[in-house]
């Protein structure tokens, strides 16, 4: 399997197996994770697993030398400005971050926002990102995951680009209009975040975030045609 298999999630590693894997131990941290053998071969479909993210840990520490929290402060945070942003100890690369709507604003920023003079990744590695994967079946409004995101067209065009994390009653997204150069972001900790009702309010938010965005185009497209007609 290669990178980009784990990080499209089609590495064929599962949540879990009853056969045996690997006790794998971080270089950097006395930390170890076991990771199951894969059911099928990488490439051939997508199967979200958290042990893809174990194993993009472990790459980050291998390669650098820093703890994965390390590599996260100061290759992500620092530069986005992301004060009041932390890594547990013993997180893995699949959770254990603390954050804040606005930490998550200013990483949306430095990640999506061309104008922004603070760029996480060249906007060449953002395309990537969202780039097709070979096995998927191509039409006007497909969804599948990308490059560590999920992305969704519609009318053959890239609509959003998101993630969405949901553990132990606490549940965080970030999505991205790319068409509307805007991202909405989610946090909240609910009794229960499986709930039809924390659910259904999800989905009305990027409803509503993408009928505002729309609106607000058509109202600021309206008045710069005003003040053409007024100068002309």
């Amino acid at each position: 399997m290669t990178i980009r298999h784990l990080l499209q999630q089609n590495s064929g590693i599962p949540y879990g197996s009853s056969r045996a894997g690997q006790t794998v131990t971080s270089p950097t941290r006395k930390f170890s994770y076991y990771v199951p053998p894969q059911y099928r071969a990488a490439g051939e479909a997508f199967a979200y697993s958290n042990h893809n993210y174990y194993v993009l840990a472990l790459l980050i520490e291998t390669v650098t030398g820093k703890t994965y929290a390390e590599y996260m402060q100061s290759a992500i945070f620092d530069p986005a400005g992301m004060q009041n942003t932390h890594v547990s100890p013993v997180a893995a690369g699949a959770s254990g971050i603390a954050t804040t709507v606005v930490d998550l604003s200013r990483f949306a920023a430095a990640l999506f926002d061309r104008t922004n003079p603070i760029r996480l990744l060249q906007q060449k590695s953002v395309l990537e990102m969202r780039r097709v994967p070979d096995y998927i079946e191509r039409h006007p409004d497909m969804m599948f995951y990308g490059l560590g995101v999920r992305v969704q067209y519609y009318g053959g065009e890239v609509a959003e680009i998101y993630h969405t994390g949901i553990w132990t009653n606490v549940f965080a997204e970030l999505r991205h209009f790319p068409q509307r150069e805007a991202s909405l972001v989610h946090l909240g900790n609910p009794p229960n975040f499986r709930a039809a009702a924390v659910n259904s309010y999800r989905a009305a938010s990027v409803r509503m975030a993408a009928d505002y965005l729309r609106l607000l185009d058509d109202v600021l497209d309206g008045a710069q045609a005003a003040d053409v007609a007024v100068t002309e």
